[in-house]
C-alpha cells in the first residue's frame, strides 16, 4: 500500500458520505456494518477492521486505500477483493520466493508461482505475505503484495528486501552509517544493519490484495 496516511479514516469517511449524500443510517444499510461501529468510526474513536473497511468502501464506491487516508485516487480501486467488484482483466505476475546468492531477480528459480493481478496495477513481481509483522499497514498473512522493482526507496516506504536469500517486507530507513528495517507490528524489534551489503532492496511495495478475513 502507499506509504503513510495523510488523513484519517474519520475525515475521509465524512467526506465520502457527504459526496455520496449518505447519512449514517444509509451507510449502515448499504454496508451491513453496525450502527455502533459506524458511529465509532465517524467519531474517530475506533479503527475499522479489514472486512468492515472494505464493506464500507464498497458501499461508498471509493478506493479502500483512499478511505484509510492514503494519497491515492478516491475512485481508483487499487486493492481488489474478489466478489466485491466486477473482475477486471487479469495478468499473471510472478510471486517471488527466496533468492539464491548471485541469482538475478528475474531468474525462474526465484519464483514460487504466479498471481493473477488486475491489468491496471503495473507491478514487476509479487510477494505472498507471511506472518503478522505488517498488520499495522493492513497487510495480513497470505495477502499478495504488489512490488515495483527499484534498488532504492525513500525513508519510510515499504519495500521488498532480500536478507541472506530470504525476501521480507519492511519499512526501510537509510542513514549514513546504518539501515533500519521496521515492521508494522510493535511486537517485532527493528532490524539494524551497519553494512549495506548485508541487505538488498528489491523494490517498493505500493498495493496489495487479499481475502476478507
Amino acid at each position: 500500500m502507499t506509504d503513510k496516511p495523510i488523513s484519517t479514516l474519520q475525515d475521509r469517511l465524512k467526506e465520502a458520505m457527504a459526496l455520496r449524500g449518505m447519512r449514517a443510517v444509509d451507510l449502515v444499510n448499504a454496508s451491513g456494518v453496525s450502527k455502533g461501529s459506524i458511529s465509532l468510526y465517524l467519531s474517530g474513536r475506533n479503527i475499522a477492521t479489514n472486512d468492515r473497511l472494505y464493506a464500507i468502501a464498497k458501499a461508498l464506491r471509493v478506493n479502500p486505500a483512499w478511505l484509510m487516508g492514503y494519497d491515492v485516487e478516491m475512485n481508483d480501486i487499487h486493492i481488489f477483493y474478489p466478489g466485491l467488484e466486477p473482475a477486471p482483466k487479469m495478468v499473471r505476475v510472478p510471486i517471488l520466493g527466496a533468492i539464491a546468492c548471485g541469482k538475478p531477480i528475474t531468474s525462474e528459480e526465484n519464483y514460487t508461482g504466479f498471481a493473477d493481478v488486475p491489468e491496471h496495477i503495473k507491478c514487476d513481481f509479487c510477494l505472498r505475505c507471511k506472518g503478522d509483522s505488517m498488520i499495522g499497514a493492513r497487510i495480513y498473512d497470505g495477502d499478495i503484495v504488489y512490488v515495483k522493482s527499484q534498488p532504492e526507496v525513500e525513508n519510510g516506504q515499504i519495500a521488498a528486501v532480500q536478507i541472506d536469500g530470504d525476501v521480507t517486507l519492511k519499512r526501510v530507513y537509510v542513514f549514513s552509517d546504518h539501515i533500519i528495517l521496521r515492521a508494522e507490528n510493535p511486537v517485532y524489534q527493528d532490524l539494524i544493519y551497519d553494512d549495506r551489503n548485508e541487505i538488498r532492496i528489491l523494490g517498493r511495495a505500493f498495493a496489495f490484495s487479499g481475502k476478507i478475513k
